[in-house]
């Protein structure tokens, strides 16, 4: 079972390929709170390289990320359309903010994601 120890965010977000949610687990820093719970996927949205952070903010906000809480947002437009990426809220604020919440790209990934996929 490998275990990814993700640090990106915003445009240097982490990228990893084959994740599968069924036996794949993302070590949490020890400073970076367990997700509580997982919101319901985004499946709409605009992302683009050059305005990643703004427009994450605009499609991942607070009414579809609870505060420490995980989701799965893929894009329909934009630079990054048909991409898949994981958002985990760190912070203990509600919605995606730059610098302060995690961004893996899992596009392809399998499996359902669940809150003891991070350890």
């Amino acid at each position: 079972m490998p275990t990814f120890i993700g640090r990106g965010a915003s445009i240097g977000h982490d990228v990893l390929t084959g994740v599968d949610f069924g036996s794949d687990r993302f070590e949490m820093n020890s400073l970076a709170p367990l997700p509580s719970a997982i919101d319901t996927a985004i499946t709409t949205g605009h992302l683009d390289a050059a305005t990643f952070d703004s427009d994450l903010s605009t499609d991942v906000f607070a009414g579809n990320l609870g505060a420490g809480h995980a989701v799965l947002f893929t894009a329909d437009s934009g630079d990054f359309a048909g991409h898949t990426f994981l958002i985990v809220d760190i912070n203990f604020i509600a919605g995606y903010q730059n610098g302060s919440d995690l961004v893996i790209d899992v596009t392809g990934y399998a499996g359902a994601l669940a809150t003891g996929d991070f350890i």
